[in-house]
């Protein structure tokens, strides 16, 4: 059991790129070890076919799994069908028709029916699968492996258990578990990607990185000599890890200054080296409170608790702390052993720590030893949306136990535990070695009470009013991940209603680093003094009875400490009306009358604002949406406000807080939209509902509507020539010590233009390819204008290869339009030459709604049609429905599918697929891919409507 993520949300409210990330993360929750290592860059060998992963996944989900009786057998083929469709181009499930018992499976120009009604076990559920594969074994011409298809079909298989149940292919284990190992070599930072930048995270402590004088939120631009625009995690990881001592020069972009919003370029050398990742901080606070904070459970986590209780008392004089505050709001989970001893050296002998269910084999208890560890001082845990797992063992097990305090936000709600077990074949011991993370089990906190779902809830709960520079968000809201918002995450029967004793309410404002990214991370230099919720823990230890002999209770700390408890609440209110009246917000209380009445008026509009960014000079577009309120009373009205509701999670839960309305009096609010350019035009509904403080309903809703139209674009044509670096000679084929230069002409095609593009050659040979010029930018490439990149590498002079792989890419980091192209080059003796001077595009695309122009219908299914036309080459073409949850794990659906035929004007195919809808926003995507490998795609968003709003625009004011 372990950590879900080194990154999870600790005290700020999850901005919607950050529930991606962190619903992500989680999925692969729950290993043997908890800590990160960057990713491992070395080549990776093809794995041989296992053709027996199935049966493999079938007995360890019949001997260990939870409970298998959670998903239907046909249910779980059902996920496996969808996952396979999406994994190779050629293959196509016809199975559009709901209940639909004879699926018929396109791999190519054959197919094969599948008898779901057959499927009344998961044995039978694998022979289907079985028989499958061996069809698409005999059938299969695509460019991926079987083997991979198989892979990512048996995940599909198993998302329809649970989130956290997958396989691991053997290579995708050995990359994930180099991140478990407690140790990285590189330079000490982690990294990730935000709006296609790749930013500094986390600056580790006594690293290379933080000597360098690297900073949380720096953006790098460049690794070396190559740009990172549009470069993933896992390709800037292996190219900023490389031999120890070994130097690399990163260039960042970096804020001027705190209130600056201009970016300065800087070049940082930096020396490459072991780093050990730290897990737990501590500080001695004013009278003799110690704080330690916990990143999360590996293998070494109790132990280095244990020093720093040791350096906290001798800090103290080598006297007794006071009291402590153990800070698990960083902390996302781990070893399972770890959480509990934890949890054992707060508690006395026998007291329960947590209770492990698991349907096949019982109920174990875990209870505390007698080991005489700390003394029994006030202990104040911290807690927030991303406590996880371990964190919520050791929150729940000193909490139930009487012997902690906990103060924060609930807790995320993972009470699952996974185990991995090996897929390996006992008669073929050396080429299997994939891996089953399986869910056996579910734990329960101290009085048999699952936080599965639910979490952990405080004692006291700590509500943050947010205040970042564009927004307030002083109410609770979903834009939170948990864990019940994962697609068939388990719901436990041991659940029961529980419900904070307490609830406080105050201020945070936002750093920028935490507007870019969602989050706070372990410092380099922890101050717990100047974060809010220390200060309200320090304010509960000053009411705690500092002459009594009595072991610390936190139920009765509760019962007589109401009063005090009441004054910190009403101190730290008073803290967000001093912050409103900043910002302009008159946010005093009053009694309201029994019925508020007020009016809203929305407009909305669209600025261009000039870009912060000096090498990109291209304005930012944002929507900018104005609610106007009016007191519609004769009687004043106290703090009034408005909530958006949508299924564009743009628009989602975003506040206007227009305070004090005196009767007849008016209030505007706005809140500002990053926009990202699309070509697809969209149509959003927006749900404004009126409040007023101590009016339980709302006092008025309001539907509005916005209209983004499309945008022009850039598409994008090339040609691509292979010369001899040296002679300048065109060349057919690759040999070794061959320096070679790759010039790429690109056109573009498309009606917008390429403002700030990049030009990619990937190297996909390992070390037999040294690529020196492998990022070229492009800028201001017009409709129909054309321009040359040139990319430059040389083949090592012992390499063996028959023949060298390259993937070439055009993107812009503006707009959502790209094209990439696998290329293998051969050598004299063997593999495919080179075809110089060829010109390639990608299949264009139309598309449309019968009878419909402005992708808006009231129906519960529409009549789709796409155009696909190519003038040179044949293609497939394809339809898929994306699902619009975040936590879902179901791949696209392929609803039709069509070959292209030739005729005198060169390629065309006419998909017309019949395309359910649910109520809201719906994503459907058209797919093209050419013979090149070229791939494009068009996106429609439609929205369904109720009949009476279907063609009406105006606001609509509802009680």
């Amino acid at each position: 059991m372990t950590t879900p993520s080194h990154n999870a949300h600790a005290a700020t409210p999850l901005r919607m790129a950050s529930v991606i990330f962190t619903l992500l993360a989680l999925l692969f929750t729950f290993l043997p070890l908890g800590t990160w290592r960057l990713a491992n860059s070395e080549e990776q060998t093809e794995e041989k076919d296992f053709d027996q992963l199935f049966e493999r996944i079938q007995y360890f989900l019949e001997y260990y799994y939870l409970d298998l009786d959670r998903a239907p057998p046909r249910h779980l083929i059902e996920r496996a069908l969808a996952a396979l469709e999406n994994a190779a181009d050629e293959i196509y499930v016809d199975n559009s028709e709901k209940g639909k018992s004879r699926i018929k499976v396109h791999v190519g120009q054959k197919s094969i029916i599948l008898n779901l009604r057959k499927v009344k076990r998961l044995r039978d559920a694998v022979a289907q699968l079985k028989n499958l594969f061996t069809f698409i074994r005999d059938n299969y011409e695509g460019d991926g492996s079987v083997n991979e298809i198989r892979y990512a079909t048996a995940n599909g298989f198993l998302t329809g258990l649970d989130p956290h149940t997958l396989v691991f292919s053997p290579k995708a284990f050995k990359d994930f578990y180099t991140h478990i190992e407690g140790e990285i070599y590189g330079v000490g930072m982690l990294v990730g990607v935000r709006k296609g930048r790749l930013h500094v995270i986390q600056v580790l402590k006594n690293t290379p990185a933080q000597k360098a004088g690297f900073k949380n939120g720096d953006i790098i631009s460049k690794i070396g000599d190559e740009s990172t625009i549009n470069m993933d995690v896992n390709e800037a990881v292996s190219k900023i890890r490389g031999p120890k001592g070994a130097e690399i020069i990163l260039t960042v972009k970096r804020r001027e200054s705190k209130e600056s919003k201009k970016l300065s370029t800087i070049d940082i050398p930096v020396k490459r080296d072991r780093v050990t990742i730290p897990n737990v901080q501590s500080r001695l606070l004013p009278e003799s409170i110690g704080y330690i904070e916990i990143q999360n459970y590996d293998k070494n986590t109790v132990n280095h608790m244990r020093r720093h209780l040791e350096k906290l008392k001798l800090l103290n004089k080598s006297e007794e702390l006071s009291g402590l505050i153990l800070d698990l709001r960083r902390n996302s989970g781990g070893l399972l052993k770890q959480a509990a001893e934890m949890a054992d050296y707060f508690l006395s002998s026998e007291d329960d720590i947590l209770y492990s269910i698991a349907d096949k084999r019982g109920v174990n208890d875990t209870t505390a030893r007698d080991d005489r560890n700390e003394p029994k001082y006030p202990v104040i845990l911290l807690s927030s949306g991303s406590s996880a797992s371990g964190a919520e063992i050791v929150l729940g097990a000193l909490q139930k136990n009487d012997r902690g305090l906990v103060l924060g936000d609930r807790s995320f709600g993972k009470g699952s535990v996974q185990q991995l077990h090996s897929l390996r074949l006992r008669n073929d011991p050396e080429d299997y070695d994939a891996q089953l993370k399986i869910t056996v089990s579910e734990y329960l906190i101290p009085g048999q009470i699952s936080i599965q779902e639910n979490g952990v809830v405080p004692d006291i709960l700590a509500q943050m009013a947010i205040f970042s520079e564009k927004e307030v968000n002083l109410y609770p809201d979903e834009r939170r991940g948990t864990e019940k918002d994962y697609e068939h995450h388990i719901v436990s029967k041991y659940a029961k209603e529980q419900k904070p004793v307490e609830i406080i309410s105050y201020p945070y404002e936002l750093k920028p680093e935490e507007e870019e990214f969602g989050d706070t991370f372990m410092s380099d230099d922890i101050k717990p003094l100047e974060d809010t919720l220390v200060q309200i823990a320090m304010d509960l230890f000053k009411l705690t009875d500092k002459n009594s002999n009595r072991p610390f209770s936190r139920e009765n700390f509760l019962k007589k400490n109401k009063a005090g408890i009441d004054a910190i609440r009403k101190k730290r209110y008073g803290d967000i009306i001093d912050v409103m009246k900043k910002r302009g917000i008159d946010w005093s209380g009053g009694t309201n009358p029994v019925n508020p009445k007020v009016s809203l008026k929305v407009t909305h509009k669209i600025e261009h604002r000039p870009s912060s960014d000096e090498d990109n000079p291209y304005p930012e577009k944002t929507l900018v949406m104005t609610v106007k309120a009016t007191n519609t009373t004769d009687k004043t009205l106290h703090r009034v406000w408005a909530v958006s509701k949508s299924d564009y999670y743009l628009y989602n839960e975003r506040e206007f807080l227009f305070g004090k309305l005196e009767p007849g009096a008016s209030v505007e609010r706005s809140a500002e939209f990053s926009l990202f350019p699309s070509s697809a035009s969209r149509n959003d509904e927006v749900s404004l509902s009126a409040h007023a403080e101590g009016v339980q309903e709302a006092i008025l809703n309001l539907d509005h509507q916005v209209v983004l139209p499309g945008e022009k674009i850039p598409d994008f044509a090339f040609s691509l020539t292979l010369k001899d670096t040296k002679t300048g000679k065109p060349i057919t084929h690759l040999t070794k010590g061959t320096e070679a230069t790759l010039t790429a002409e690109i056109k573009n095609t498309g009606t917008g233009t390429l403002k700030k593009g990049i030009s990619v050659l990937k190297n996909k040979s390992g070390r037999d390819v040294f690529l020196e010029v492998g990022r070229p930018e492009i800028m201001d490439l017009a409709p129909g204008g054309n321009t040359k990149v040139d990319f430059k590498f040389r083949v090592r002079e012992d390499s063996a290869r028959e023949n060298y792989e390259f993937e070439f890419m055009i993107a812009d980091s503006y707009y959502p339009a790209g094209i990439s192209r696998e290329l293998k080059i051969g050598t004299e003796d063997s593999g495919p030459k080179m075809k110089n001077g060829l010109w390639e595009a990608a299949p264009k695309i139309e598309i449309a709604i019968k009878g419909s122009k402005d992708f808006v219908s009231s129906d519960d299914e529409i009549q789709l049609i796409g155009k696909v036309a190519h003038p040179t080459q044949s293609f497939n073409a394809w339809v898929g429905t994306s699902p619009l949850s975040l936590s879902n794990r179901q791949p696209p659906d392929k609803i039709t599918f069509s070959r292209a035929r030739g005729g005198e004007n060169g390629y065309s195919a006419t998909l017309e697929a019949t395309t359910p809808l649910k109520e809201g926003q719906n994503i459907v995507t058209i797919f093209a891919k050419g013979e090149n490998g070229l791939v494009s795609r068009k996106v429609a968003y439609i929205r369904r409507t109720p009949i009476a709003t279907a063609s009406s625009s105006k606001d609509k004011p509802t009680k």
